[in-house]
């Protein structure tokens, strides 16, 4: 048991550390999700595959799995600093994104290696185990409900204990001492010598912590990381926060605040934010309650309280920011915070709307960053803007702004910049467009509402710092604003929705094209034509296909193609709820391990229920599967129904509650115990005796992780982003139904041997 749990809870923590690793080298976003765990399962079918190659006695899977569970914590540390040297090792500028091909590269070279150590784990477990018990079928099961116990453990310590308090090699660190400890319970008994080095590998462990190591690791590699990304930048400080990696830089006396390598705000930067602060103050009525959405300590904070407001609101997910950047800031802004006319929340800005009276506000200012995550996606939909317009008064206005360029407009660029434009025309009278590096959109409730005519704004009244007219004529081209809106007009793009973040993919389309990968842009750009039916239709042709070998048709591999597939529609499925709990919650980077867990809790649920399905005069196994299947059949037909629908239904502006959350994770137990019954009911399909059990939970965890990497690959990467939520939900139904169908008919022809 021991020994299992150890497994388990190892497995669960590299995992987690090296995905966050991962983002935030490569400035990750959900797509990188998918890939990642893509490459992650990928590994750990090669390595349950290698597994089972291994033949000998049972003293030599028993040596490999103890070879295995010592180097396995060295390997994932060893990943991880190696991550944090990646952009030292490929030619890129300071500040420059990976290209896509490059960040698939790193995850498979960096994920894979550590991911077949802990597939190879398994098959060998599950020897010892069979070993002692007699029975593969069971041994297996009684492996698989341990294993998942040790991951659900795992993400509970990782979410409410490790992530808060400690860095990166720290969380691995203790994973290792730990996975010594209970490993060394596990096998003492029937391996001493092994059991004595597994246990001192842990207290190795454990010196390297208390004698400050590990720290000293920490700030080494965050140092070459932030080298790497930033050479002529100082570095002030690193804090990973629940939300993200918080870094903060100086250049020439102007600091920079990142999170997860992604600029959150500059101070003091008075010329950056004027344009902004001055267009939206010079404009008739002038507003006097303002929203800031995001941007941390900006100087726009300290331009506009120049002015006579009576309320400005800043609401900032992640106190960290204002933490970490407070020591460093001017005098002229640190004066701005502490003026009583200024109001700063520390929580979602979706989650802040139901606290703002309707048309209390005469202008929202959204400073946050394009669409490339789902997290940020939020602040670009047609739900959020009708939010905001809740929030406005009848004269209101809401400036937003989004990359962009002033002299050409490519079809990324016109793709992406029309979608946001077609949505704020859904929701408000007017939208005018100023186009710059930094394209503005403003936004107004009624007609008329805007001026961009630089003589009119010029003639209005400054306050503060007297204000040169001739920068409004620097700042608005009418020929430009002209030429851009006109063009920006014609667009055919849909709405960009909640449920259906189509800018994720016309925004990282954008970023290819701009980093020289006209591929990669066009890539991306054709995933938005992919039919929903052709892609259901191409899976299941795929799927009945693996039913053909060398002698034709072979009828025994149906319930591995059903595992398979299990596989894909439970990973698809997580990475669903990936995205679906961005989209309501925004801190999924806080919740990833917790979300595993979870879904880890339903597979040892699972695989507990099916242990006590495989005992003497319990039935057929097939039988038993073929319910299984059916379960999860109903269960992805009720994704668009129920889950989406009723978690995505509320309005836009209602904080989410606790029974909001249930259902999420209920979603994931229920997924989870689909998968994790089939699992041991279909090695029973398959058993052959005591001494397969090697090669069966080898086989059997083939399928199982090469169906999941091929769910996260198709269900993240390519139907999330193109179909959105629902439609996804649609295509994982028929293909589940299709699988149920296949086991249906083996188990009303007879399997050629009893189940």
């Amino acid at each position: 048991m021991w020994l299992f749990l150890a497994m388990g809870f190892h497995a669960l923590a590299a995992q987690v550390v090296l995905l966050r690793e991962m983002l935030t080298v490569v400035a990750g976003h959900e797509l990188t999700i998918g890939m990642i765990m893509a490459s992650w399962l990928t590994g750990i079918f090669a390595g349950a595959w290698g597994a089972t190659r291994i033949r000998g006695a049972r003293e030599t899977s028993g040596e490999v799995l103890c070879w295995l569970l010592l180097i396995s914590p060295v390997v994932s540390l060893g990943l991880l600093l190696g991550l944090r040297h990646l952009r030292a090792w490929i030619s890129l500028p300071p500040g420059a994104p990976i290209p896509a091909l490059g960040s698939v590269m790193a995850m498979v070279g960096f994920l894979l290696p550590q991911a077949a150590l802990v597939g190879a784990m398994f098959p060998l477990a599950s020897a010892q185990a069979a070993w002692a018990r007699g029975r593969a079928a069971r041994a297996i099961g009684q492996v698989y409900f341990w294993e998942a116990a040790g991951s659900l453990l795992g993400g509970l310590a990782l979410t409410f204990l490790m992530i808060p308090r400690l860095h990166g090699p720290g969380i691995l660190a203790w994973s290792g001492m730990l996975t010594g400890f209970l490993a060394a319970l596990g096998i003492f008994r029937l391996q001493r010598s092994w059991g004595a080095g597994l246990g001192l590998a842990g207290a190795c462990w454990g010196l390297a912590l208390a004698g400050g190591l590990i720290s000293l690791l920490q700030e080494w590699s965050a140092q070459k990381r932030w080298d790497a990304l930033h050479p002529a930048m100082e570095r002030i400080a690193t804090v990973e926060s629940p939300y993200q990696v918080v870094e903060l830089g100086r250049l020439e006396g102007q600091f920079t605040l990142f999170g997860n390598n992604r600029p959150l705000a500059s101070f003091p930067d008075p010329v950056g934010a004027a344009a902004m602060v001055h267009i939206l103050m010079h404009q008739e009525p002038m507003p006097r309650k303002l929203l800031l959405v995001g941007g941390g300590p900006s100087s726009s904070i300290a331009l506009l309280l120049e002015y006579p407001v009576e309320l400005i609101q800043v609401v900032e997910l992640d106190p960290v920011s204002f933490q970490v950047s407070s020591p460093f800031l001017t005098p002229e802004l640190r004066s701005a915070l502490e003026d009583p006319r200024l109001k700063v929340h520390h929580l979602d800005a979706r989650f802040l709307m139901p606290k703002i009276p309707p048309g209390s506000l005469d202008a929202v200012v959204v400073q946050m960053g394009d669409p490339s995550t789902a997290l940020l996606n939020r602040f670009h939909t047609l739900e959020f803007f009708k939010a905001v317009s809740r929030a406005l008064g009848p004269g209101g206005l809401l400036i937003h702004g989004a990359t962009g360029s002033v002299h050409y407009m490519g079809p990324e660029l016109e793709g992406f910049l029309g979608m946001i434009y077609r949505s704020l025309q859904e929701v408000f009278q007017e939208v005018r467009v100023i186009p710059g590096e930094r394209t503005l959109f403003l936004a107004a409730k009624k007609k008329g509402g805007v001026s961009l005519d630089p003589e009119t704004l010029a003639n209005r009244p400054s306050y503060g710092e007297r204000l040169s007219k001739g920068l409004f004529y620097t700042w608005i081209q009418p020929q430009q604003v002209e030429l851009w809106e006109e063009a920006l007009s014609r667009t055919q793009e849909k709405p960009n929705l909640d449920a259906h973040p189509r800018s994720i993919v016309h925004f990282l389309a954008l970023w290819e094209k701009l980093s020289g990968s006209g591929f990669g842009a066009q890539a991306l750009r054709s995933l938005e034509s992919l039919p929903w039916g052709w892609s259901l239709g191409g899976l299941v042709v795929f799927f009945t296909a693996s039913l053909w070998g060398r002698r034709g048709f072979q009828k025994n591999r149906i319930p591995l193609v059903a595992l398979g597939v299990t596989g894909l529609t439970a990973m698809a499925q997580e990475m669903l709820c990936l995205y679906l709990y961005q989209i309501v919650w925004g801190y999924l980077y806080s919740r990833v391990g917790f979300l595993v867990g979870v879904f880890m809790a339903g597979l040892a649920a699972g695989a507990m229920w099916a242990r006590g399905m495989l005992g003497p005069g319990k039935g057929s196994s097939v039988g038993s599967l073929l319910a299984v299947q059916g379960g999860m059949s109903l269960l992805c037909a009720s994704i668009p129904f129920f889950w989406v629908g009723k978690l995505l239904s509320r309005s836009t502006w209602e904080a989410p509650g606790l029974e909001a959350q249930a259902a999420v994770c209920l979603w994931m137990f229920l997924a989870g115990v689909a998968t994790g019954a089939s699992f041991p009911l279909a090695c029973a399909v398959l058993e052959k005796g005591p001494g397969s059990a090697v090669v069966t939970a080898g086989v059997a965890s083939a399928w199982d992780h090469l169906g999941a990497a091929a769910g996260a690959l198709l269900g993240g990467v390519l139907l999330l982003p193109t179909l959105g939520l629902a439609q996804t939900g649609l295509v994982l139904a028929g293909l589940q139904c299709t699988a149920t169908i296949l086991l249906c008919a083996y188990f009303l022809a007879g399997p050629s041997r009893p189940g």
